[in-house]
């Protein structure tokens, strides 16, 4: 029992390396405490200069010219009155219009570095009230309005594609920190720019609806910072659990500060709703004649008509961004209500009129444009997939709202999966896929559609644990559970769970399982190919393809079907396991084993039991 006991390591296989005398870490917090020398003006000539420094191939130029620029950039968020003017040197160097080639590299750098600097200089944090700022702080907050002024001209003004994109990018970064306080109306300026019918090209229009949707991208996954408070004569402000005591008065301010920052970019919904109709259907009809200003046929009635296309796919997607925002717990009393209901009736529309794929019929006002067929059937697949898009995104933030819909979207989408031949389907887009297959799985785990679920999991998405913070211990759940609405009496929640409970009927559901296997599951000709060709990049291909890293669980048509089957295996377990074994079982009796036919056949079953 005295005895020591010892334990016994292996020699270490991994290099060794001399870790030198203990670091003197007196002497370095020592260090910190010493005041950073300011970097020198950052004026327009010394920030050129630097820029083109950054493309020399002499390490001795370029290297010290990158770490000037990173110096300038970081002295926003250290304070330094020198840093000031390091955007507008920036703005000025994207306003020069020379087209030599030297000049233009110049030009896009300074519009990468402005899209890169924008979080350090906006995102220091400012005195409320302007008349106790610093001098540092007033001048920050001049450059701050500088740029917000000069950016959007930039933009719809830029000639070079590449550069745009990143001044798009930009904006989008200032709409994450200054949008509402500081830039209340950049939404609407940018409706009205996409919607602006005269006055505007149709390169600036598009431009404007691909802006918005960024920035509507990045103002809906901003997180919410609470500042501190003063700290106190002798309080210990760095022991976190002392402010858990204020943790209702914190999540209350967030929460309110997220629903004024939500409501605030919902003011654009009507504008978009209103453009996805109208641009749709131009796009579908094929009319290009922009309102009589063009010739039917003609080349200029051609490129309005893709014009109109591109936005009609634009305002989907700014509507998918917006959807998330909108925030209705009581559909019977909410204003917002019929009109979100005439966008989703809109959507199935638009999803039923560009669903058939390939064989596409086409207006008879582009009927005369060559080779139009093509081009006409892979915007239709475009805007058929914004659509289906906006209809997963409205499925799960307003189930209630889009059941109504659920009876006219989900046969359509699930019939060209089992009565379409396996060629039709695999000549379709990957992303096509995708999204059918990720439409059904949305609405199979949708918890409102599910005649077998308890009526409680239908209650709103308020979070319990927050409801009882905020409201001091009251826990009512919010929405549509409380009798304002009720989803188990709605007219359209009882189609919907109709129609779900028909798709998993005996008969259907073993059809869909068959046609999975067969259709999304078994290798195809161009899979063989990579196997024979390249079998461990094929291998690696396909472990990368497994991976959950998108909305869809797959970014091939045999791991979305994968997928779809999981799902309908989660919801039917049994039914789908009986469906599966009978199907391999007939597959292994009937199919010869030599045949190169049977053999896909029965690795496709095989892959839905891995």
């Amino acid at each position: 029992m005295n005895k020591i006991m010892k334990t016994q390591f292996p020699p270490s296989t991994f290099p060794t390396m001399s870790l030198g005398a203990p670091a003197n870490l007196i002497a370095a917090s020592s260090n910190n405490n010493e005041t950073t020398p300011p970097p020198p003006p950052a004026d327009p000539s010394s920030v050129v200069a630097a820029i083109r420094s950054c493309s020399s191939h002499e390490s001795s130029v370029r290297r010290p010219a990158e770490e000037q620029l990173q110096q300038w950039e970081n002295a926003y968020s250290g304070r330094m009155l020198h840093a000031t003017g390091y955007l507008t040197s920036l703005i000025s160097i994207i306003e020069r219009s020379d087209s030599v080639d030297e000049n233009t590299n110049c030009r896009l750098l300074a519009a990468i570095l402005l899209k890169n600097g924008i979080p350090k200089a906006f995102g220091v944090p400012l005195s409320e009230e302007e008349a106790n700022s610093t001098n540092e702080e007033r001048s920050l907050r001049q450059e701050r309005a500088h740029v917000r002024n000069r950016l959007p001209a930039l933009l719809f003004q830029e000639e070079n594609v590449t550069c745009a994109l990143h001044l798009q990018l930009a904006l989008s970064n200032i709409a994450l920190f200054d949008f509402p306080k500081e830039w209340p109306t950049l939404l609407e300026d940018l409706v009205s720019t996409a919607g602006a019918t005269s006055g505007q090209s149709l390169v600036v229009r598009v431009r404007a609806i691909k802006t918005l949707r960024l920035c509507i991208q990045s103002i809906r996954h901003r997180k919410i910072i609470v500042p501190k408070g003063p700290a106190k004569r002798g309080a210990n402000n760095n022991n976190p659990m002392l402010n858990m005591r204020n943790l209702g008065n914190l999540i209350g301010k967030a929460v309110h500060e997220r629903k004024e920052v939500h409501a605030r970019a919902c003011s654009i919904f009507g504008a978009l709703a209103e453009g996805i109709v109208n641009h749709a259907q131009t796009a579908i009809a094929g009319d290009g004649s922009g309102g009589g200003s063009c010739v039917v046929g003609s080349s200029e009635a051609h490129s309005a008509w893709r014009a109109e296309s591109l936005l009609a796919v634009g305002y989907t997607k700014c509507m998918t961004e917006l959807i998330p925002m909108i925030e209705i717990e009581n559909t019977l009393a909410d204003p917002r209500t019929p009109a979100v209901r005439r966008l989703m009736e809109s959507l199935a529309q638009i999803c039923e009129a560009t669903r058939s794929y390939p064989t596409l019929l086409v207006p008879p006002a582009l009927a005369n444009i060559p080779s139009v067929v093509q081009e006409y059937t892979m915007k239709m697949d475009k805007t058929y997939r914004a659509a289906l898009v906006c209809c997963i995104s409205s499925i799960r933030t307003l189930p209630q709202l889009f059941a109504p819909q659920v009876s006219r979207i989900l046969p359509a989408v699930v019939d060209p999966i089992l009565t379409s031949d396996t060629s039709v389907l695999q000549s379709m887009p990957v992303k096509r896929l995708i999204y059918m297959t990720g439409l059904v799985r949305t609405v199979l785990t949708c918890a409102m559609y599910d005649e077998t679920r308890n009526d409680s999991l239908m209650a709103g998405k308020k979070n319990a644990v927050l409801s009882m913070l905020m409201a001091g211990g009251s826990s009512r759940s919010s929405g549509n559970a409380d009798g304002d609405g009720s989803a188990k009496d709605d007219p359209g929640v009882i189609e919907a769970r109709t129609t779900v409970t028909a798709l998993l009927a005996e008969g259907t559901i073993e059809r869909l399982v068959e046609a999975l296997v067969g259709k999304f599951l078994r290798l195809h000709s161009e899979e063989l190919q990579e196997w024979e060709d390249d079998p461990e990049g094929r291998y690696e291909t396909d472990l990368a393809e497994k991976m959950p890293l998108t909305e869809a669980d797959g970014v091939s048509p045999r791991h979305c079907g994968g997928a779809l089957l999981s799902t309908l295996m989660s919801r039917e377990t049994d039914r789908v396991a009986r469906s599966l074994l009978e199907l391999t079982q007939r597959v292994y009796q009937q199919l010869p084993p030599e045949d190169a036919n049977g053999m896909l056949s029965r690795e496709a079953c095989c892959e839905c039991f891995m």
